[in-house]
């Protein structure tokens, strides 16, 4: 039994709008994480992680469920299934559709954008707070980096006083 491609176009925007609220989830966590590593909360950041594991798990869900509809579109409209791109199912459908398809494509690209830009924030900082640990062991279990005779090394900081230093 064929679906009409009517009925296609807005169980599509409905798994956009599905699919759209999930990827402002991932905003959500990932600015989450960002915060948690900018106050330098590492103990929680592997939780806020998860969470974003489990937000991304949800979004390959629907977006298996949008594949298939757009499959069916695909079919229906009698065109290969990989050249059905969102910009092209919004150059083919009918308003209101267009419009709405065209609304989650620019929300999408808007969307993205943001989550480059904090994943981006999010790595820096890791990376700062991972130099910060490094330097905090390396006080208490010895460097593993060489000295100089003035006690600095490679990178700066400054080899901590053994116990017999201070004696």
């Amino acid at each position: 039994m064929s679906t009409h491609p009517t009925e296609l176009l807005s169980q599509l925007t409905q798994d956009l709008w599905t699919d759209r609220h999930l990827v402002e989830l991932l905003l959500f966590k990932l600015v989450e994480a960002q915060l948690l590593l900018a106050a330098d909360e590492t103990r929680f950041v592997p939780s806020a992680l998860s969470e974003v594991e489990a937000v991304m798990e949800r979004i390959r869900d629907v977006e298996a469920e949008r594949t298939s509809t757009v499959v069916e579109l695909a079919t229906e409209w009698a065109v290969p299934e990989d050249s059905l791109t969102l910009n092209e199912i919004v150059r083919r459908a009918p308003e209101p559709h267009a419009s709405l398809l065209d609304e989650h494509r620019a929300a999408f690209r808007r969307l993205t954008d943001e989550i480059e830009q904090v994943t981006r924030e999010n790595r820096r900082l890791a990376t700062d707070a991972t130099g910060r640990v490094k330097a905090l062991l390396e006080g208490f279990v010895g460097a593993t980096a060489t000295y100089d005779a003035a006690g600095r090394s490679a990178d700066g900081f400054h080899r901590p006083m053994s116990l017999d230093e201070v004696i």
